[in-house]
């Protein structure tokens, strides 16, 4: 229920939007106060893998810039699409 999937087509505010929900689940603590910890909650699905969401820490954001139908749906997660 915690995880969040944004997909964005590339160039259209990818970074963006993930700033915008890196600090919305971080109780509005800047991402530029600890870059580690923003990289170690805000990855991309076609560079980690399934295997690398199993190590990423909570709460996350998983982006990817693959088309929404491409990705598995599951109920409980929440989704953002630009």
């Amino acid at each position: 229920p915690d995880d969040i999937f944004l997909y964005v087509y590339p160039k259209a505010g990818t970074t963006w939007a993930q700033v915008i929900l890196y600090t919305l689940t971080n109780h509005g603590e800047a991402f530029d106060h600890d870059m580690a910890k923003y990289f170690a909650h805000t990855q991309t699905l076609e560079h980690i893998g399934e295997e690398g969401l199993k190590t990423m820490h909570r709460p996350y954001v998983i982006k990817s810039h693959l088309p929404f139908d491409r990705i598995p749906y599951h109920k409980k997660a929440k989704y953002v699409c630009v």
